[in-house]
């Protein structure tokens, strides 16, 4: 069985169920992410965009070059390259969000004409917002009641192990990466952590050093008074379950979890 996955607001490696349910259905999945006008357009500034554009290379080296960037309609190209590809199962993660769902039906349309099975099976947040309901199974209409449900799932989640030994198979053609819309944007040097390392350092400074005064802090721009990670959050490369671990123990989150690198011992 060939299957692909699908990187959306997902752009990591570790704790990816995604990635893991890929990695444990079928041999060196191909690893995909479609660059559409569209998307970009409705919700990319420039800014934003080299951000994108620092992560997917930062997610393309986590993955030892075996990302493979598609430019064009979603549908059209992920239907596409799994023809080409003879893939028959393809795992992504869900979004909510108006576009998005739109995208989700049509990409389920476009593969079950070519007999594709797609695989939704994580969100891009720390709890499925359909897992947090009354007991009856109705939304709630109250925050603490809420908060309190939220929480007990939060908590209840477990960071994503992937199998000890893995690879990614690669489709890449020899050349230059062809990155569509995003080629013209400018090298991302924000102030926010894009690399691996950056975003772990400074999720570990937040949690020792500005979090005690968070609450005093936070309120004024120019002080270093927040986590600064919501981008990071955002594009997915890193799991909101970390920052609550961070967060609620600082440290223990680098025990049970890492960003794979080239050299990680655990790849095969």
């Amino acid at each position: 069985m060939v299957s692909a996955i699908w990187f959306r607001r997902d752009l990591r490696v570790g704790d990816n169920r995604a990635v893991s349910r890929a990695l444990e259905n079928g041999e060196r999945p191909f690893c995909l992410f479609v660059i559409d006008p569209k998307v970009l357009s409705a919700s990319s500034s420039p800014i934003r965009a080299s951000y994108l554009k620092a992560s997917l290379e930062e997610l393309n080296e986590e993955l030892d070059d075996n990302l493979t960037l598609l430019v064009g309609d979603t549908a059209s190209e992920l239907a596409g390259f799994a023809s080409q590809s003879g893939i028959s199962d393809l795992y992504s993660s869900r979004d909510v969000t108006p576009l998005s769902r739109v995208i989700e039906r049509q990409v389920a349309e476009a593969l079950s004409k070519i007999g594709v099975r797609i695989h939704f099976v994580d969100t891009p947040y720390l709890v499925d917002l359909d897992k947090v309901l009354k007991e009856d199974g109705s939304p709630f209409r109250v925050f603490t009641p809420y908060f309190k449900a939220w929480m007990k799932s939060a908590l209840a989640e477990e960071v994503v192990r992937l199998p000890r030994h893995y690879e990614f198979r690669s489709s890449k053609p020899i050349g230059p990466i062809d990155w569509g819309p995003l080629e013209q944007v400018v090298s991302y040097c924000g102030q926010f952590a894009a690399s691996s390392a950056e975003i772990t350092a400074r999720l570990d400074y937040f949690a020792d050093e500005i979090l005690p005064s968070y609450s005093e802090l936070r309120d004024f721009p120019a002080k270093d008074g927040t986590s600064r990670l919501s981008v990071a959050l955002k594009f997915g490369r890193i799991q909101s379950l970390i920052s609550l671990m961070f967060i609620r123990s600082p440290g223990a989150a680098s025990i049970s979890f890492h960003f794979p690198s080239s050299d990680d011992p655990k790849r095969g």
